[in-house]
């Protein structure tokens, strides 16, 4: 990578620490990239600041953000194939892969639709108080509901679906006024720099739009804690949200927090019969990295046997291979380390008791 960051308008080298964003599919290295320091993160939160403070931005109608925005949008979509690609080298997600369509598609059509809501919803409306409260012999109070922007929003994305998890944070944020720094997961911070060149295509006002890329935590942790942020949008697990939590909380900030999970699908009798695929399209959605993707599959105990031997059944030809080959099912996992980790639960829960009925190894010729 040229630049590690976008900050206050301008395209930045990193000064921090160096390091290498590698292809899960193969661990090759995509690219190098030399992080930002801890000033320079602390120089994005002050250019958010400033950007919201003079009023450029969230002085602008719900109109005039929507020009911007507008022009925004088309910029993010003349890089459908940068980010394709960015999916595939960065984020190991089979190109075809119907989980593609999340990393892509359906963000960059939303655009249009999330300036068109706003555009819609009302800038500020009546309170409903009851009569008692709104009449009575000493004075007549009219309420008014009345909706502005909030301020600097940090935005910290996750390695799964990264442009997606980035986007739900910095487009809406942007529509309502606010200023944005974002920082992706150091596994997946390629696709983070479209933002950056959308907003300089597009002529957002210097500061609106600020990006830092880190391996280390100085940035985000800043991001968390400094009282010059108003709200912090989290992706990622529960165990860094509650930490994110607990460092927001002596300035008071805002949350928004996804977390993971353990979906649950539950098949009752009269849908036993479709419990099967189940498994199939946990394994072929990203190798089953999605929060919404239910893991955990409960049927009747007396259906248990036949239902394992469906999923083996349906998973047994399943194509496993790098994320570009276009007849892969099943690619990899976003890193080596994740690879152990899925190793381990799966070593554990034999340990336990468990048998595994289909996999539960690398397969044979692939010692990555």
């Amino acid at each position: 990578m040229d630049y590690a960051a976008y900050i206050d308008g301008a395209f930045v080298k990193g000064e921090g620490t160096r390091f290498e964003v590698e292809n899960p599919s193969d661990e090759s290295v995509v690219a190098e990239v030399q992080g930002v320091s801890a000033a320079q993160a602390d120089a994005a939160i002050g250019a958010a600041r400033r950007a919201f403070d003079d009023g450029g931005w969230s002085g602008l109608s719900m109109k005039e953000r929507a020009v911007y925005m507008t022009r925004y949008g088309e910029a993010l979509r003349k890089r459908a194939d940068v980010l394709k690609d960015c999916a595939i080298r960065e984020a190991g997600c089979p190109t075809s892969s119907t989980v593609m369509g999340a990393q892509v598609h359906a963000p960059l059509r939303m655009t249009d639709e999330i300036i068109d809501l706003f555009l819609r919803l009302p800038q500020q409306e009546e309170n409903p108080l009851p009569m008692h409260e709104r009449v009575n012999p000493h004075f007549t109070v009219q309420s008014l509901k009345r909706w502005s922007p909030l301020g600097v929003v940090s935005a910290i994305s996750a390695y799964n679906v990264p442009f997606y998890t980035a986007f739900w944070k910095v487009v809406p944020a942007l529509m309502a006024g606010d200023t944005v720094i974002l920082r992706p997961n150091p596994l997946t911070p390629i696709s983070s720099m479209v933002f950056a060149e959308a907003a300089d295509e597009a002529g957002l006002p210097k500061g609106v739009m600020n990006v830092i890329v880190e391996q280390a935590l100085e940035g985000g942790l800043a991001m968390t804690t400094d009282e010059r942020v108003d709200m912090v949008s989290f992706t990622g697990s529960c165990t860094v949200g509650a930490k994110v939590a607990e460092q927001a909380a002596p300035t008071l900030k805002r949350l928004v927090l996804e977390l993971g999970g353990k979906s649950a699908q539950i098949y009752l009798p009269d849908a036993v019969g479709r419990a099967a695929s189940a498994a199939f399209t946990v394994c072929t959605s990203h190798a089953g990295q999605g929060c919404v993707l239910g893991t955990r599959v409960f049927v009747p105990e007396e259906n248990k046997a036949e239902v394992l031997e469906g999923m083996a059944k349906m998973l047994s030809g399943v194509k496993i291979g790098p994320a570009s080959d276009p007849a892969t099912q099943l690619g990899p996992v976003i890193s080596a380390a994740q690879r152990d980790r899925c190793e381990h639960f799966t070593q554990a829960a034999v340990d336990a008791g468990g048998k595994v009925v289909c996999g539960g190894k690398r397969p044979e010729g692939m010692d990555k």
